[in-house]
């Protein structure tokens, strides 16, 4: 169990890093003036970029669970659920604070790239999509509380 989660934390990392990899390249591509076509290049980078994004924050919601194993398991073992819930909950928390620099600089990346207005539409509806994912969970642990 420990394994599966270090090794989908890595998992994340990995494809967070060639979604943000590949935003590089159009940006470098485009100031070196190798422009793709608009709409492609401008749905690469902001697909890229809302992808990247996401998965960013999903490896952080991963490293934050992981970190509080310890003391999940021993909450575990002493048979209190709500200190487990009350940590993942934080965790999911944590993440969401953490996504929105993130979009943030993003959509500030896309502006100053000139990126046509359906590739900013993409990377707020991935914003909230995020946003919806992780204040569903928080709802759902606040019930099991």
């Amino acid at each position: 169990m420990k394994n599966r989660e270090r090794n989908r934390e890595v998992l994340y990392w990995v494809g967070a890093g060639l979604s943000w990899l590949a935003v590089l390249l159009v940006l470098a591509g485009d100031s070196l003036g190798l422009e793709l076509p608009r709409l492609a290049g401008g749905l690469l980078a902001g697909g890229g970029g809302a992808l990247g994004g996401l998965l960013t924050v999903k490896a952080l919601f991963a490293r934050h669970y992981r970190r509080n194993e310890k003391a999940r398991r021993a909450a575990e073992r002493e048979e209190k659920d709500e200190r487990n819930q009350m940590l993942r909950g934080i965790a999911a928390y944590r993440s969401l604070l953490a996504a929105t620099p993130i979009f943030i600089a993003e959509w500030v990346i896309l502006l100053v790239m000139d990126a046509p207005m359906a590739v900013l539409v993409v990377v707020m509806l991935a914003y909230l999509a995020h946003f919806v994912i992780y204040m569903y969970q928080l709802v759902r642990l606040q019930r099991e509380l």
